[in-house]
């Protein structure tokens, strides 16, 4: 039995990757949204922003994020439910688990129309390393 091993590779920042449900109608109900973004060659103590901003007449339920890098970083998810961006969760790697997950489960977060979820990632290594995120949600 043969099998078939599927990498996909992600070269640029800011990808989101949509898939849509339909109704009877052909109407489009939601959209999985999966947006990957990254930074190169972040220095010590400087922060990079990766921002996913909900379209237009459509509300988006956050379900995760990840966050990763080489080694140590700082993580900050800011969410806009109307009056701005607001820091809602805040968490750190280590060198030995430099990945961060935050996964909502039960507890999806709802953003409303053309509102915003920003991750932050601050390098707390003591050299320039890339960081990298991704927001995973529904659109409806």
């Amino acid at each position: 039995m043969r099998k078939a091993i599927f990498l996909l590779l992600l070269p640029f920042s800011g990808i989101a990757h949509a898939t849509s449900s339909t109704i009877g109608d052909g109407s489009s109900v939601s959209a999985n949204v999966v947006y990957y973004s990254s930074s190169t060659s972040i220095a010590k103590n400087v922060s990079s922003t990766h921002t996913y901003t909900t379209s237009s007449g459509k509300s988006f339920t956050l379900n995760s994020i990840e966050a990763s890098a080489s080694a140590r970083i700082k993580v900050e998810v800011r969410m806009d439910f109307g009056a701005g961006l607001v820091t809602k969760f805040v968490g750190f790697t280590s060198d030995i688990s430099p990945t961060l997950t935050i996964s909502l489960g039960k507890y999806d977060v709802l953003v409303g129309s053309t509102k915003q979820v920003s991750v932050i990632i601050t390098n707390l290594h003591t050299q320039a390393q890339d960081v990298y995120s991704t927001i995973v949600g529904n659109e409806q």
